[in-house]
Formats: C-alpha cells, structure tokens, sequence
C-alpha cells in the first residue's frame, strides 16, 4: 500500500509538495505507531521527486523546532515523534546517519549548554539553591527526548557503513553521560527523588537509586555495547520491522547509491523560568513508583503507608516488609 501511495503522489509532484509536506508531517505527529510507514513513504518518493523530499527534511526539521520552542505538553510528544522520524531516514537511504545524529546531538548540545551557563552562575554566588535548578526540567526533557529515538535508529546506527557514523554515535552517548554527570541528582522536585536502602538523609547522595533518565541512559548504553558485536541486540518488540519489507532499502540497494538530502541544522530554542514551579508546570519530573524494603519498626509511626507482606521478604526472625509508593 506505501509502494502504491509514494507512486499516486509521485506523479502530481511538485505541484502538490505544500499539501503533502503537511499531509506528511500531520501523520508522523498524530499516528506514533507508523513511523516507519511514513518513513518509507519519503524514502520511496526520495528516488522519483528528489525535491520534494529535501523540501519535507527541512520542513520536518522546523517543524521540530517550532515544537520544542514550546511548552504544551502535546507539543512535546511531537517533539519525540518527529525527532524519531528524522532518525529513521537513514534507513531509507534520505540522509546520512551522520546528519541524523546530528539532530540528536542538537539536543544534548543544548541541555548540555544549558547546564553549563547555570554552573557558571552558581559560582557567582547564587544564594537560592532551589533557583539553580530552573534549567534542569526542560534540559532532561531535551536528553530524554534523545533518547526515545535510539529505539527506533540504534540498529542503524550500529551498523552503519558510513565513514564516521559509528564514532559520532558513540561521541552522542558521551555527550549524554557528561550531561548527567552535571546535573542535580536531588533536582527541583525533592517528592520525585529514589531512595535505596541508604534512605533519605541529606548526607545519603550515593544512596540514591537512579531516576527515569539515567535508568534510560543506563539501558541505551548497555544495548549500544552489546550492538557493537550484534545489531540485533537493538531489536526491539514495539518496534515494527516494516523497513525489512522494502528491497529498496536493503543495505545492498542503499550502498550502490547515494540519493541523501542535507538538512539544515537543528536550532534547539531557548526557554528561560521564572520560578521552579513554572519550569516543573512546562516540563514535570517523570513519576515513577518505588519499590523498596524496610525493617518493621519503620511502620510505627507511619501514615498512609500501602504495604503488604511477600513470602520472599518474610523469614523466621526477619520483620521485613514490601512497601510500593507513589508520590
């Protein structure tokens, strides 16, 4: 059926390139589960209307930047969507890899920078700890958002022909890692923390469990080592296939020729705060539930604490219980 749809639209392009860049990019922000449907669409029209597929990078590309320019939180869905649609033309032959982990870079770049300008006013003396954390929410929104993609392009990454494309992966990953290592672990929000069995004193830092992103950074970078040896490492079951049904973009195809477009540069906005209440409100901290085990005596002099008692935690002499939460 895409085979059908690229060559119905082929022959009434260019005339008709406004409407379907629309038409394209309507679909890629309002049908998540068909990514790779619309990718291989543009990378079927990339062959027959090779200008009307450089006109939809770059208008995906500003479009891209128009979403994250903004607070909405349904615009921030777009956000990742079309960023995980940029990342899936390689695979079809309409950029390079290169190109496409530059898109991810811009991301990171701009958290990254973000974080260095509010370091640099800390030590200036800036006398509202809580305010040095205005730029945290919306920089691991931008990290996150990086990170949604690998999915959707690591295997592609990994085994990509292109000279350089492996290093600039590995150098975006990098990248993620420093980030991390900049920000706050305790954050804006102090109900969003993690404990592990350290608890939550103010001198327990190491005894905190890893939150949302570093949990994803964690498992990105461990499937990006083991794809180093096998790509099929990065296969994922929500992540339909479909490429695979196209010999067009068979590695074979792709190598004897090179049909790529050039996007233009990704310019990651600028937002600033107020407050950490207004940045929190645009980009809250991800809820997670927590899992975590405590000696009996901790319940006492508890509230509203829902826990339950599991044969792997109880033994003779041993009051340990289960306890989940959520804040």
């Amino acid at each position: 059926m895409t085979t059908n749809l690229a060559g119905l639209l082929a022959n009434d392009l260019p005339s008709l390139n406004e409407p379907a860049t629309r038409f394209l990019i309507e679909c890629v922000e309002e049908l998540p589960v068909k990514t790779p449907v619309y990718a291989a669409l543009l990378g079927l029209l990339n062959k027959t209307s090779p200008e009307f597929a450089e006109e939809a990078v770059g208008a995906v590309v500003t479009r891209l930047e128009e979403r994250l320019g903004s607070t909405s939180r349904d615009d921030q869905s777009r956000a990742k969507l079309l960023t995980r649609f940029l990342t899936m033309l390689p695979q079809v032959g309409v950029v390079k890899h290169t190109d496409a982990i530059d898109v991810l870079d811009a991301l990171v770049c701009a958290a990254g920078d973000a974080a260095d300008v509010a370091i640099a006013k800390s030590r200036q003396g800036d006398s509202d700890k809580r305010a040095g954390h205005l730029w945290q929410p919306r920089s691991d929104f931008l990290v996150g958002c990086a990170l949604a993609a690998t999915p959707w392009c690591g295997a592609s990454f990994a085994s990509a022909t292109e000279p350089g494309a492996a290093d600039a992966f590995d150098r975006l990953l990098t990248s993620v890692e420093e980030y991390l290592a900049k920000r706050n672990r305790r954050g804006p929000d102090p109900s969003a923390m993690t404990f592990g069995a350290g608890g939550a004193s103010e001198d327990a830092g190491a005894s905190l469990a890893d939150d949302w992103l570093e949990e994803t950074f964690g498992r990105v970078n461990e499937t990006r080592r083991a794809g180093r040896a096998n790509p099929e490492a990065w296969t994922t079951a929500s992540v339909p296939a479909l490429l695979s049904a196209f010999p067009e973009f068979s590695t074979e195809a792709l190598s004897t020729r090179d049909e790529t477009r050039t996007p233009p540069p990704t310019k990651v906005p600028f937002l600033s705060f107020q407050s950490v209440s207004e940045a929190l409100a645009a980009y809250p901290v991800r809820p997670r539930l927590r899992c975590v085990a405590f000696p009996f005596f901790f319940f006492r002099h508890s509230c509203f604490v829902v826990f339950r008692r599991t044969k792997a935690k109880i033994r003779r002499g041993d009051d340990t219980y289960t306890f989940i939460t959520s804040r």
